[in-house]
């Protein structure tokens, strides 16, 4: 495997191998991140330093995302509205919710709303919807070579 590759943001990638990796990327942080906590509660704080792994884990996810959307066909830019749109929308809403006014409670059951369809569309988009048939201006089709 070509880890580098794993950190390109420039072409494009099919459905199964996003998921392949999406998921080996989550399993992974998981695995780190418990057995950091579980070392900070038996050896202290400096146990933390085993954290330091998860950034990595997050610029291979990042750069999954985006080559996703490449095989979509849309622009790298998509990339942070799927992902940061949902909280954009939604964090505001926390703290409209504990508001006495019934027309700021409604604000934030709409952006709480907002913020829950534009997560189902970035994991349709992104999670199930086939790509681009045939060469996009991300690459070449990365079925062609099955």
């Amino acid at each position: 495997m070509n880890w580098v590759a794993l950190f390109s943001l420039q072409g494009r990638e099919t459905r199964r191998r996003f998921w392949r990796i999406w998921f080996s990327i989550n399993l992974a942080a998981t695995v780190i991140w418990c057995a950091s906590l579980m070392a900070m509660i038996n050896l202290g704080p400096w146990a933390a330093i085993a954290l330091l792994a998860l950034p990595p884990l997050g610029a291979m996810a990042t750069a999954l995302v985006v080559r996703r959307i490449h095989d979509r066909g849309k622009a790298t830019a998509w990339a942070p509205i799927y992902v940061f749109g949902p909280f954009v929308l939604t964090e505001p809403a926390k703290g409209l919710v504990s508001s006495a006014s019934p027309w700021l409670v409604a604000a934030a059951v709409g952006l709480s709303l907002a913020g829950l369809a534009l997560s189902v569309w970035g994991f349709v988009e992104i999670g199930l919807l086939k790509g681009t048939a045939g060469p996009n201006r991300y690459g070449p089709d990365p079925h062609a070579g099955v």
